[in-house]
């Protein structure tokens, strides 16, 4: 009975409404959650970045992470352009994101100077296995679900992740 009295008054009206709350696809909470997770992901880049002893490690590493950040800057810059931030805050959260791996950058330099020892590798290689775990989570539970969730060109959404994942190859293997 409450769906037909619905239906009647739909085609009574122009206007159509739901007695189901509107959910936005882009809030401001999934934004900011999205840059929490991207701040902390480039901190630990970062961080890997500043741990490399040989310039060509770095240079090898730095040019795939700025690959890497182009793509998922400008994502992540959709995704705050899209909710519902005031422009102060869209400013507050680009800084945020522009100074998380410079900031990582000056952790790693001063704890890769430390002298050889067995606990530095440690944390070297702790560190480094966070910054690649938070890699791999950012990339599959944050940045891949909503786009393959999405019905509409999925078969050239998983080409260019395939071509992404190739050029990425031939960058290192560079």
């Amino acid at each position: 009975l409450l769906y037909q009295d619905t239906a009647i008054e739909d085609n009574l009206t122009t206007t159509h409404h739901s007695h189901m709350p509107q959910v936005s696809g882009h809030s401001a909470f999934r934004s900011l959650m999205l840059l929490f997770a991207l701040s902390f992901h480039r901190v630990f880049e970062g961080m890997a970045i500043g741990l490399q002893q040989e310039s060509n490690q770095m240079l090898s590493i730095t040019v795939a992470i700025v690959l890497h950040e182009a793509i998922v800057s400008f994502s992540l810059g959709i995704s705050l352009a899209q909710s519902d931030l005031s422009f102060k805050s869209y400013l507050i959260s680009n800084l945020i994101q522009c100074l998380s791996s410079p900031l990582g950058i000056a952790i790693g330099i001063p704890l890769s100077s430390l002298p050889y020892s067995t606990a530095r590798e440690t944390m070297s290689g702790t560190l480094q296995g966070i910054a690649g775990g938070t890699f791999i989570y950012v990339t599959f539970f944050e940045i891949l679900p909503p786009e393959l969730n999405s019905p509409s060109n999925r078969l050239w959404k998983v080409f260019f992740i395939a071509l992404g994942f190739a050029v990425m190859c031939c960058v290192v293997l560079i």
